[in-house]
């Protein structure tokens, strides 16, 4: 028996190290048939408490989705997804160096980007 793939509510649900459940949410959905696929992004997670997780999830199951021609929850275009502000990936450096900025808000996919997460273009990349 194959064991259970993690549904995008347990990223959000997990107490402890969120980022390692969120990347093996990933392995787990791009190694599942579509049928699999939509059962694990169907139910809208709980809050995290997180804004930029949660913010995160919802662009993650927005880009699957359109990249496996899937049907998009619509819990995902709910306002408490999209952030006010921009979140950049290595902010420190994004932080000083606008070529950085303009690199990032460049190479950031629009499922991400029109939620103010400005991480570059490595959003499925995976070891």
């Amino acid at each position: 028996m194959a064991p259970a793939r993690m549904r995008v509510g347990d990223v959000a649900a997990i107490d402890g190290d969120r980022e390692n459940a969120y990347n093996q949410f990933l392995d787990d959905y791009l190694h599942a048939g579509d049928a699999e696929r939509t059962a694990m992004v169907h139910e809208q997670p709980p809050a995290s408490g997180d804004p930029i997780l949660d913010a995160r999830i919802a662009a993650l199951v927005e880009l699957l989705s359109h990249t496996y021609s899937l049907e998009v929850p619509d819990w995902v275009y709910q306002p408490s997804y999209y952030l006010a502000e921009p979140v950049w990936a290595l902010p420190g450096v994004c932080g000083r160096d606008e070529n950085a900025r303009r690199y990032f808000e460049g190479t950031t996919c629009d499922e991400f980007k029109k939620r103010n997460l400005m991480l570059g273009d490595n959003l499925l990349g995976r070891c």
